[in-house]
């Protein structure tokens, strides 16, 4: 658990970065559900991106073996 907690906040260092007066970090002061929709987005989104790659990779192998 205590892992968790230095890597969420290792990524939202990373993210937001030092500045106090970052926009990022304004928004997420003002709107945290955001943050749900932002993961909500990824893991919706990353299958799609996954069958994406995997087509990349099919072409370009369907490509080399063509040469």
């Amino acid at each position: 658990m205590k892992l968790l907690a230095q890597s969420v906040s290792s990524l939202w260092i990373w993210l937001i970065g030092k500045k106090k007066d970052s926009n990022l970090r304004k928004f997420f002061k003002k709107n945290p559900l955001s943050w749900l929709v932002v993961v909500g987005l990824f893991f919706l989104l990353e299958p799609l991106i996954n069958l994406l790659w995997w087509i990349l990779m099919i072409i370009f192998t369907l490509i080399s073996g063509a040469l």
